[in-house]
């Protein structure tokens, strides 16, 4: 029985492609890149992000391409919302009792506040951002609370978020929108 639910956050609870890929450009354009349009982002964006960057702007750091894209996208985040029907379930896994922690690539910084904003944090237990790879956050995550990775369930839209969840020994669940 699962009794704790994984959420990935954008692209899965936050409808937030479009202002993604306005950031994602600008790093793009920063780095001396052009602009790729929502269907090139669509069918090369992977996570971890290193393997879509370096496609097109070479072996830049990681630290220094998310110090730039947060940048952008904090700019930007009050244009972002939920997709419909997350709230309501959200409420009812608080109703039915079954805890609700997202984990995602974005900054704490920015998915914290977000959260709140969006007014679904008494709906979740905890949120982990900044999971640059979430095959270690998963591992590290289900180990500190001592969860039977049975009981928990990793829904997020990518491939790596299925592979997360499967080298994680959790189940997998994959929302069919998104990015």
């Amino acid at each position: 029985m699962i009794r704790h639910l994984l959420l990935d956050w954008s692209g899965t609870l936050c409808d937030d492609q479009s202002l993604t890929l306005v950031a994602t450009n600008d790093v793009l354009r920063h780095f001396g890149a052009r602009a790729v349009d929502e269907a090139t982002y669509r069918e090369q964006f992977v996570l971890p992000i290193e393997g879509f960057y370096q496609r097109h702007i070479g072996p830049v750091p990681r630290e220094e391409i998310d110090a730039l894209f947060f940048e952008r996208y904090a700019e930007h985040a009050t244009r972002c919302g939920l997709f419909p029907q997350v709230r309501a379930l959200l409420e009812v896994l608080h109703w039915r009792k079954i805890d609700v922690t997202i984990v995602s690539t974005m900054a704490q910084e920015i998915l914290e506040p977000l959260v709140t904003r969006l007014q679904i944090a008494p709906l979740v237990r905890a949120v982990h951002g900044g999971a640059a790879d979430k095959v270690p956050v998963l591992k590290s995550l289900i180990s500190e609370q001592s969860w039977d990775p049975a009981t928990c369930l990793h829904v997020g839209e990518m491939p790596h978020d299925i592979a997360a969840a499967r080298a994680a020994g959790t189940v997998a669940g994959a929302a069919l929108y998104g990015y």
